[in-house]
């Protein structure tokens, strides 16, 4: 069951925005979202008047200032967010952003409240400077733009929000949760998300990150909420899955594509993971490109 909250918009004419969703009822959708537990992200260019707030969200709110002229919100008090510095409104609170200057460039992403961003969990909402914002925003509006160009071939903007994800990580592991294990794990699985075929091995990755097998899985068990084992099937599923939806090819190609040599193996793994045949897939394809 989705939690209750409460959201207020004040949202002028003028204000351009532009995001991307990982649930089918966002415009435009993006599936790969959910490998990185990202519920939304996009880019706005506030003017006028413009003021978001929420009580009780199941998300963390993330935003990026990459000019003066807003500022946040804590229940009845108020920070002003600088340039060029990032701002966390954890899940749960009662907090938000609102436009005090003629116009402002934000940068925003709304995290699932999960293990994997369990770092931004905190009371009250914080603000630090920010690495590089002016890279990030050119990344995330690239993102959207893709995600909308491109709904029946996501394979651009899978790859933009790689880049993004990667700037986003490393914006985040500037603060004070450098250390953060959950971050560190996300870093390493990210280049699944771009060379599927690859044979990836539990025991390497646990190799890369410096720790022994049996230590790794209980990491990210604790931290990202399942086992590498199915971190990587998931990575290569979604993959699989965006491929399909796209026509890129056929179910022995995309089988081929994410590393596995026997299409009926695959197969076997990708129902499981969906419920639905690849084949289905296709044919849903192929029937909608004929209505």
């Amino acid at each position: 069951m989705t939690p209750i909250f409460h959201e207020h918009f004040t949202v002028s004419p003028a204000t351009v925005q532009r995001s991307v969703g990982a649930r089918v009822f966002y415009k435009p959708y993006l599936r790969a979202l959910n490998d990185y537990d990202v519920l939304l992200a996009g880019v706005t260019e506030a003017r006028d008047y413009f003021h978001v707030e929420r009580e009780g969200a199941p998300f963390h709110v993330v935003l990026f200032a990459l000019d003066d002229g807003g500022e946040i919100t804590d229940g009845d008090v108020s920070h002003a967010l600088p340039a060029r510095h990032v701002a966390v409104l954890p899940a749960g609170g009662r907090n938000g952003f609102r436009l005090t200057g003629p116009s402002w460039r934000l940068v925003w992403f709304l995290l699932n409240d999960c293990p994997r961003w369990a770092a931004l969990g905190s009371e009250q909402p914080r603000i630090r400077p920010a690495r590089n914002p002016d890279s990030l925003y050119p990344a995330v509006a690239t993102l959207c733009e893709e995600a909308w160009l491109s709904e029946s071939d996501q394979s651009l903007a899978t790859s933009a929000l790689t880049l993004a994800m990667q700037l986003f990580e490393r914006e985040i592991e500037t603060g004070p949760q450098s250390g953060d294990i959950t971050l560190r794990l996300q870093r390493l699985f990210a280049p699944v998300l771009l060379y599927p075929a690859r044979p990836w091995r539990v025991d390497a990755l646990a190799a890369e990150f410096g720790v022994s097998v049996a230590h790794f899985q209980r990491l990210c068990v604790r931290h990202l909420g399942i086992s590498p084992q199915q971190m990587l099937l998931s990575h290569r599923m979604n993959r699989a899955m965006e491929m399909l939806q796209s026509g890129v090819g056929s179910v022995g190609e995309v089988a081929a594509a994410i590393g596995y040599e026997e299409i009926a193996s695959f197969s076997r793994r990708f129902t499981q993971h969906f419920s639905i045949l690849p084949s289905t897939v296709l044919r849903q394809r192929h029937s909608k490109q004929s209505d």
